[in-house]
């Protein structure tokens, strides 16, 4: 009996094992063919374009939160109370992201 398992384990452990192998290979592929050669289009662009993108990105999710109806923001929710909406808590995370984002610009 303990030989089966011993056997289920290995040939486990050998699948796990191809299958990280495989995505390691796929990693170094992509990064020969995208990663690579987008690198030097981007040391062109100025480095505050990132933080710009990354501000955009911050206010569209917010926006994006506050379209929401308030029906789906507490479709499962036990109450309504106002400390369990979403929007706010989004609001709250985001603006601190754009605090942080702005200041270490």
């Amino acid at each position: 009996m303990p030989t089966v398992l011993n056997q289920i384990k290995k040939s486990d452990l050998k699948e796990k094992l191809l299958v990280t192998t495989l995505i390691t290979i796929q990693s170094v592929v992509l990064m020969i063919l995208i990663a690579i050669p987008l690198q030097n289009k981007m040391t062109k662009i100025p480095l505050i374009w990132g933080t710009y993108i990354t501000l955009i990105t911050c206010i569209l999710i917010t926006i994006w939160a506050w379209l929401r109806p308030r029906s789906f923001i507490f479709s499962n929710a036990p109450t309504n109370k106002s400390w369990r909406d979403l929007r706010i808590w989004t609001t709250v995370f985001m603006v601190m992201q754009i605090f942080v984002y702005w200041i270490l610009r």
